[in-house]
Order: structure tokens, then C-alpha cells, then sequence
């Protein structure tokens, strides 16, 4: 988590990564927030990262590509995985 804000040898390493995504790797970064990045640009194409959140807990959740495979695998996510949800329901969105 916030790994792009804390971690300094990412400015270094982030090309392998890169690289392994351009195969086919999945990598997944988490909280990363706007502020303090050791990057100006963590991702295979330019994005920015949001301060918009969804606080409400109760809000309810839509998959726009539920069959895409961040969803499917190695785990199937559904609704129920956010049964009980007890903070955000999402912040730092992209754009």
C-alpha cells in the first residue's frame, strides 16, 4: 500500500515492472495518493490519481466490466466480498 510514496527504489525498479506487465504480469498498486509520488507517472499509459472518495459504507457497489479478469482471477470478486464493509468504498479513483 502507498507503495509509490514510500518506497524511493521504485524510481529505479519501476521499468522491471513495467516490463513484466508488458508481458503479461498483473501488478496491482494500492492507496497510492497524489502527493509525494517518487514518479510522475506509475502506469503503462499517463493517469491521474483522484482526492475523490465514496465514504457512505452502505453505497452500493457496481462492476462496470464484471467479467473482466482483475474480477475472475485468481479470485472470483462479488458483492459479498463487501458485505460488512466498515470504511470507504473507495478513494484516490483514477482519471
Amino acid at each position: 500500500m502507498r507503495a509509490y510514496n514510500t518506497n524511493g527504489w521504485l524510481a529505479s525498479g519501476h521499468k522491471k515492472l513495467l516490463d513484466y506487465v508488458k508481458q503479461g504480469g498483473i501488478l496491482i498498486d494500492q492507496y497510492n495518493v497524489s502527493r509525494e509520488m517518487v514518479l510522475d507517472s506509475i502506469g503503462p499509459y499517463l493517469f491521474q490519481i483522484s482526492r475523490d472518495r465514496v465514504s457512505v459504507e452502505a453505497a452500493p457497489m457496481q462492476f462496470l466490466q464484471p467479467d473482466h479478469q482483475l474480477l475472475n482471477y485468481p479470485f472470483k470478486i462479488t458483492q459479498t466480498d463487501f458485505t460488512g464493509w466498515i470504511q470507504e468504498r473507495g478513494l484516490y479513483f483514477c482519471r
